[in-house]
């Protein structure tokens, strides 16, 4: 920028200079805690000093994180200038470049939303410092299927402890009605109701999921209540849909779109469960 400025002024041009965008959200004193605090979101924070070498390796590494998860509406990486602004960095205990902090998804609801209890809900990364790694961890903390590339990986959104259950409701089995209570959100127990014996066997994998796994397994359940209403043929009916609307280049938001194609994952693993061998058996069904 700063050649660009002075070759203007050595020869009378008017060129422009194009700054690279800009993923990483940069905070102060000021934004810190509506950003990092935010009980919405997982805020990863890299507290940094300009002049630290360290840090200027891991800027270009730390810039592929934040576009990575550029379209995820609950993730957001940020980066806080330690040395600029200092008070942020003395209340989470940094003494040292670059120090990267998870600030959890709810981390303000538990036990107040005091500074001392915020930094005590942050967790300090301690893995590599590439991109590879910080994605994975982010992945992991924040319940995403990003690649480095910002891509959604193979698979995302499918929940493998529940391919037996839909590998036998897509191979046509039927099974009686079970009377059941199952553990409610409020930790007790609900009513006594009737369930299928998938149903049952869904409701309770489901029930044991992260909060983060909840809206898939949510849409497992929808899936499989549709399939014993309208049979099998439901779901390439619905995945047809669904490729058709992505493909179709209407006004969806990135955040609708991700959420479609995560649909469709789940879509083709109750298809491809359907060719699942037979328990006792060595042969696939059908």
């Amino acid at each position: 920028e700063k050649l660009v400025e002075f070759l203007n002024a050595r020869t009378g041009l008017d060129v422009h200079y194009s700054r690279a965008a800009e993923y990483a959200v940069s905070l102060t004193d000021a934004s810190f805690e509506s950003v990092a605090y935010d009980t919405s979101k997982d805020v990863l924070v890299q507290f940094y000093a300009p002049w630290c070498g360290h840090c200027k390796r891991l800027a270009p590494e730390y810039e592929r994180v934040a576009r990575a998860f550029r379209h995820e509406d609950t993730v957001v990486v940020a980066r806080y200038d330690a040395d600029g602004h200092k008070k942020y960095s003395a209340t989470h205990g940094v003494t040292g470049y670059p120090t990267i902090k998870l600030f959890p998804r709810g981390s303000g609801e538990h036990g107040g939303s005091t500074e001392a209890s915020l930094s005590s809900n942050s967790e300090l990364y301690s893995g590599p410092r590439d991109a590879p790694s910080l994605v994975s961890f982010l992945n992991d903390r924040a319940g995403t299927w990003r690649d480095e590339e910002g891509m959604l990986i193979p698979g995302a959104g499918v929940i493998a402890d529940l391919r037996p259950i839909i590998a036998k409701l897509m191979r046509g089995g039927e099974e009686a009605a079970v009377p059941a209570q199952i553990p409610s959100a409020n930790g007790g127990m609900t009513d006594m109701k009737s369930f299928s014996a998938f149903e049952l066997e869904a409701t309770l994998v489901v029930g044991r999921l992260p909060e983060n796994q909840l809206p898939q397994g949510s849409y497992y359940m929808r899936v499989l209540n549709r399939v014993k209403t309208y049979g099998p043929s439901w779901v390439t009916v619905e995945d047809e849909r669904l490729s058709r609307l992505i493909a179709s280049g209407a006004k969806i938001s990135n955040a609708k779109l991700t959420e479609l194609a995560i649909r469709r994952h789940i879509l083709q693993d109750f298809l491809s469960a359907a060719n699942d061998p037979i328990p006792g058996t060595n042969q696939a069904a059908g």
